[in-house]
């Protein structure tokens, strides 16, 4: 549900519901029955975990494969909530109803502090595009930035971009997207 909110608020529409695993296209979602899949997604998450947890069950041998909350199902619980009640406020002004109704379920068990947070223990803290761009040197100006910026006389191009070597012309050139 997260990495498809996330897409869905770049993008709108997605397909979701109909995604079965054999299909190559699928219909889109509308925005309606795309958050009430989801917020069904979230309910029934939220109670596997919460089962889990008050049955005292061991999760131990899950945590070296929980990248994010070692297997700290409470966590999980406060996770889905948290993207519930995230949810439930940008429906508000389209379903005042639905968002009341999720929003209050949601608030009772949200995360409050930072050791809440969902990182990956994989995240070092260090910022991934600086990390692509310094660390990997793989991050290129693009040829269509550098040709606007360059024909408008842009004095931004020099902060965006370095000189080329001078045995190809010099200047800031980019690279063909």
């Amino acid at each position: 549900v997260a990495a498809s909110l996330k897409i869905s608020d770049c993008y709108g529409p997605i397909p979701y519901s109909q995604i079965t695993g054999t299909a190559f296209t699928v219909e889109y979602d509308n925005m309606e029955d795309l958050y009430k899949h989801m917020f069904d997604d979230l309910d029934e998450a939220i109670s596997a975990f919460k089962v889990a947890v008050l049955g005292n069950e061991d999760m131990s041998s899950l945590s070296e494969y929980d990248l994010v909350f070692n297997g700290d199902f409470n966590k999980w619980v406060k996770f889905a909530n948290s993207l519930k009640l995230r949810m439930a406020m940008r429906i508000s002004s389209v379903s005042p109803a639905l968002a009341k109704e999720k929003a209050e379920e949601a608030v009772i068990g949200v995360m409050t502090s930072a050791s809440d947070a969902a990182y990956s223990k994989y995240n070092d803290g260090m910022n991934p595009y600086y990390r692509v761009t310094s660390s990997w040197n793989e991050i290129r100006i693009s040829a269509n930035i550098t040709s606007y910026l360059s024909g408008y006389n842009d004095p931004r191009l020099a902060k965006y971009a370095s000189e080329a070597d001078a045995s190809i012309g010099g200047g800031q050139i980019g690279v063909r997207n």
